[in-house]
């Protein structure tokens, strides 16, 4: 009995609706079985009762005296007796009628309880399974729980050891911000030197952008003056340009000659020819007597002449005079071309007419420095 009340009460802890399931099905099962045992003994006492009438019934009948001869007093008691008897019959008809109907009842009730059974049982099927589950998640739950507290006790035992590190890394933090600032007003500076350095590199390279076209329009009309001088030697013009014939600066603003390292040379991308280049310029080559002088005779002519004067500023130096820039041969300049460019530099070329002999040496002269100033102009 303990180990059923202990089954019991364990059953009512876990689970509760079943419980109350079999509690009501047993109850209904002994009320059922109630009535049956109170239907079997209805039937045996109506039996009992009828045969006991009927044996009395033929008693009577087989008796020796017969019935005219009994006493009125035992008619009497008969009727009575029978007049009982219908009303008990009759009551006990009533008692079977309403035993009959409440059998029905209870077995209707017992099919709908059926029906709720079934209900309740996939209900309690459902919440078994739930049941598991939350089961396990709990068991689950214990073991993290007891995983947690051995991770408390042990960062309790060594809280000091973290709070140390804390301060340390809290410390190194300030230090490091401090180096960061200082980094990023170091990287403030390069970058404003930085805006600056280009803003000047920037001039500078305007600047020597302005310079290169002037020196490249220096270089190019001397290039082209050299040809011209050279076109005149030899078709031995005595009225030809040359660099003693240049007249100074107005102000006598002279230029110093550059570094080494800051020089330009100037190389043309087109090889020139003597004869085309005199042609384009309009010149044409006379036929004298003196054609039948060799090549020869003109390089040799044409080295013999002095050098070329070089005009130094009076406010240069020294060290910048002696870094003068060696002049061309006259061999290669003649197997170079003029650049496409610079074929027209001023006016249209114009056939040149013959010089007349009672013209003066000062007229000549100053043609000559005039079509110098215009190709320099040009």
């Amino acid at each position: 009995m303990k180990t059923l009340r202990v089954i019991a009460g364990v059953l009512m802890k876990n689970h509760p609706i079943l419980v109350m399931i079999m509690w009501v099905r047993h109850r209904m099962q002994q009320s059922m079985q109630i009535l049956m045992n109170f239907w079997r003994k209805l039937q045996q006492k109506l039996k009992e009762d009828l045969f006991w009438w009927i044996k009395l019934l033929i008693l009577r009948l087989l008796s020796i005296q017969p019935l005219w001869l009994m006493s009125t007093v035992h008619q009497v008691r008969l009727h009575a007796r029978c007049a009982d008897m219908e009303k008990s019959m009759s009551e006990l008809q009533g008692k079977h009628d309403a035993l009959q109907a409440s059998l029905f009842d209870l077995q209707d009730k017992h099919t709908t309880v059926n029906e709720n059974l079934s209900d309740l049982q996939s209900k309690h099927d459902a919440l078994q399974e739930k049941y598991d589950v939350t089961f396990i998640h709990n068991q689950k739950l214990t073991v993290d729980l007891s995983k947690c507290t051995e991770a408390n006790m042990f960062y309790e035992n060594h809280e000091k050891e973290f709070k140390s590190v804390i301060e340390t890394l809290k410390k190194d933090k300030t230090e490091l911000t401090k180096m960061v600032s200082r980094k990023q007003t170091d990287i403030n500076l390069y970058i404003s030197r930085l805006e600056s350095m280009q803003k000047e590199m920037a001039c500078v390279k305007t600047e020597s952008d302005a310079i290169q076209l002037k020196l490249d329009s220096y270089l190019s009309s001397s290039y082209v003056l050299d040809h011209i001088i050279d076109v005149q030697k030899e078709k031995r013009d005595v009225t030809c340009i040359g660099y003693k014939k240049c007249p100074p600066p107005v102000r006598h603003n002279y230029d110093a000659m550059p570094d080494e390292e800051d020089r330009v040379f100037f190389e043309p991308s087109v090889p020139l020819d003597v004869k085309e280049f005199a042609a384009g310029l309009g010149y044409q080559k006379e036929v004298s007597s003196d054609s039948d002088v060799s090549a020869d005779t003109f390089v040799s002519a044409e080295q013999n002449q002095d050098p070329p004067v070089v005009i130094e500023d009076a406010d240069s130096s020294d060290d910048e005079s002696d870094d003068t820039v060696p002049a061309k041969s006259d061999a290669v300049v003649k197997n170079e071309d003029i650049p496409l460019e610079n074929h027209i530099l001023c006016d249209p070329p114009v056939k040149p007419a013959k010089t007349v002999a009672t013209e003066s040496s000062s007229e000549k002269e100053s043609e000559s420095v005039n079509l110098l100033y215009t190709l320099v102009e040009c």
